[in-house]
Formats: C-alpha cells, sequence, structure tokens
C-alpha cells in the first residue's frame, strides 16, 4: 500500500490546535517537529514557571500519513483485509491502527478542505504560521514504522509513559508505568500540557490520602491521566469525552496497563453506578454543556479531583455553562490544562466567582492551574 505524507508548516505554539483540527477531522495519529531544545538546566526547572526557551527558529511541523483509494470497492476490499488481523497478536497494533486513516479520494479532498478551513480560523487568536501543506508517497514500511521512530518515553517524576511496543524489554519497577497504544486517540503523554497535568496529578497525590478520594477526567482522549489516577490507589475513576470516537484507544489503553475491573457507563440510566465495588474505572462519552441529563449522570456524586486538559475557549465554557464546580467536593481541586499563557487570565477570570487559584505551573507557552473549591 502506498501512504501519502502530508506536512503541516505552523509555530511552535501553534502544533497542539493543528493537531487537534487533525483528530477532530478523523486524521489519527500524528508527528511533530520542531527545533525547540532544553537545556539540562531548564529541565530540572521545567514544572515552574519559566521563560520562552524556543530558539528564533519557531517554526514547526505537523506531520499525518494517509492512504488514498481510487473508489469505494477498493476501500471495502483493503479495510476487509486488515480487519481479519484484529485480535492478532503476531500483527503489530500500530498496523492495523493505521487502518483508520485509509479514505477514498473524493472523501479526502473534501476532508482536506475543511482541514484547511478550520486551521484559518484560528489564525485571528493565534500566529498559525504558514500553514503551507506538503505531500509525499512513502511505502508501506517505512509508514508503519515511524511510530517507533517518533514515540519515545517521558518520565515526569516517578512516572514512565512509554509505547506498549516497548513493555517487554523496558520497564522500570520503581516508576509508575503507564503503556499507550500510538493509535487513534489525541494524547500520548508527550506535550507539554500532558506533562503538565500529569505533575498536578502527582502533586495532589502527595498532599492528600487519594484512597478515599473520586477522580474525574473530562476530555480523556487516550486515558493517560485517568489510567495515572487508577495506579496511584484513588477510590474510583470516571473518564469521560465528547467523541466516542477515542473509545477503542481508551480500552486497548486500559487492557495494556492492567486494568480490567472497568466498564462503559450508559448515562440512558439518569446516574453513575458508583455502589459496584467491582468496578474501579468507568467511562462515558457526552456533553455536560449542551446534555442536562448527562451532566446529572456524571455529577450523581462529588469529585475530589478533576482534569480538563482542553482547549481554553472549551474550558473558559465549562466553568461558565457547564458549572463544572458543581461537580467538585468541598475544597476539591481541578486542574487545567491545554492553556496558552495569553489565554491565562480569561481562564483565572472565568473561575474566580467559585475558585481560588491554589498554584499554576508553565512549560514553554502552555501553562497549567490548579485551582480549588
Amino acid at each position: 500500500m502506498i501512504w501519502t505524507k502530508y506536512k503541516i508548516e505552523t509555530k511552535v505554539e501553534a502544533t497542539d490546535i493543528v493537531a487537534s483540527v487533525l483528530f477532530e477531522n478523523g486524521i489519527v495519529g500524528v508527528e511533530i517537529e520542531d527545533s525547540v531544545n532544553l537545556s539540562k538546566n531548564d529541565l530540572d526547572k521545567m514544572y515552574v514557571d519559566i521563560p520562552k526557551v524556543y530558539e528564533e527558529n519557531d517554526i514547526a511541523y505537523v506531520i499525518f500519513y494517509v492512504s488514498i483509494v481510487p473508489d469505494k470497492d477498493t476501500y471495502d476490499t483493503i479495510k476487509k483485509d486488515l480487519d481479519k488481523y484484529v485480535g492478532n497478536k503476531n500483527v503489530d497494533v500500530s498496523y492495523i491502527r493505521s487502518s483508520d486513516n485509509i479514505f477514498i479520494k473524493d472523501d479526502f479532498e473534501k476532508k482536506l478542505s475543511k482541514i484547511k478551513l478550520d486551521l484559518y480560523e484560528y489564525q485571528d487568536f493565534v500566529d498559525m504560521g504558514t500553514l503551507f501543506i506538503t505531500k509525499d508517497d512513502i511505502d508501506d514500511e517505512s509508514f508503519i514504522n515511524k511510530w517507533k521512530d517518533n514515540f519515545k518515553e517521558i518520565v515526569i517524576d516517578n512516572v514512565s509513559i512509554l509505547p506498549i511496543f516497548k513493555k517487554t524489554n523496558h520497564k522500570d519497577d520503581s516508576k509508575i508505568n503507564i503503556f499507550i497504544d500510538p493509535g487513534t486517540a489525541f494524547g500520548t503523554g508527550q506535550h507539554e500540557t500532558t506533562k503538565l497535568c500529569v505533575k498536578g496529578i502527582l502533586d495532589y497525590s502527595k498532599n492528600n490520602d487519594v484512597s478515599d478520594k473520586n477522580f474525574l477526567d473530562v476530555g480523556t482522549g487516550s486515558g493517560i491521566l485517568a489510567i495515572l489516577a487508577y495506579k496511584l490507589g484513588f477510590k474510583y475513576t470516571h473518564a469521560m469525552d465528547i467523541d466516542a470516537y477515542v473509545e477503542d484507544n481508551l480500552c486497548q489503553n486500559l487492557m495494556i496497563n492492567n486494568i480490567e475491573d472497568y466498564r462503559k457507563i450508559d448515562m440512558q440510566s439518569g446516574a453513575l453506578a458508583f455502589s459496584d465495588e467491582r468496578f474501579k474505572f468507568t467511562y462515558s462519552f457526552g456533553n455536560i454543556i449542551e446534555d442536562k441529563q448527562y451532566k446529572e449522570a456524571v455529577g450523581s456524586i462529588k469529585y475530589d479531583l478533576i482534569t480538563m486538559n482542553i482547549l481554553a475557549p472549551v474550558i473558559i465554557n465549562m466553568l461558565k455553562i457547564g458549572k463544572i464546580g458543581e461537580m467538585l467536593s468541598k475544597n476539591g481541586h481541578l486542574i487545567l490544562s491545554g492553556i496558552l499563557k495569553e489565554h491565562e487570565k480569561s481562564v483565572i477570570d472565568a473561575a474566580s466567582d467559585s475558585f481560588k487559584v491554589y498554584n499554576k505551573a508553565s512549560l514553554h507557552d502552555w501553562v497549567m492551574i490548579d485551582l480549588v473549591l
């Protein structure tokens, strides 16, 4: 199969936005190339406020791969051929995941046009760079191996986030190991916003006995933050997302992290079923801003710690319209990430009626805000 490599030129501070737009348009898995280098001293300080450390060249590239077929018959044949390998432990999982990036030519041309329009909508808020797109054809084997070449281990305090294909030959029992299938969901732990969130959760767990605490991850994606909470020993963890598209990847990550006591919650029942102690991890899909019943179901208990690693405009809506604070227990913490520094004040202002700022941290142009009720 021939794959086409698309490379979008942007700015370092906009890579997360570009990746998010691609994901929202059904493109799974991206690479990010930039010229940002951190010194050892910077790394030692990475979870306190630090100045901008970009080199003069702050151009970055967001890369994704697609296979474009001429018609539906060809598409159906290829998908059927790939689907027969699902569940086969001898087949690289990333190869199966790659089948999500196969598109019929006409459909992909429409999709690419929409991606361009969606990206340009952000130009009024963030310097998105040129957004110039180049493409190049590569062979099947090179595409598959790209996952392994670009997915590196991430160490944050005593937490190690690493790809599933390194599970058998790389495991440090002195750390909390979180294994991730580089699949369809946005979130591999490599972005600054996830690192800041992980640090925030770790700090909370150091200052509190989490064995009697409930945890909620809003916009869970690949589930990294929720998996961390589970492994830290929270009494109960719930992961929610607006898009059910992440379900396969989330469940895959739960399984490869040996989390078996989980289940999907049917929100039609009107409340989460917390009384069943067999399930310490649950997940659901819905929109707590637009769906009152869903919000009441998720909020049928109070949470001691809530994380939201999503973009600032969505966070502000969650604070003002979704009233996320209503889901917190007394003295509960709300950890917010995905916030560009220029949006920090707007987020704090939106939270000021109900919350006090407990702590802040930054990495590059991204900010994490830890609020207390």
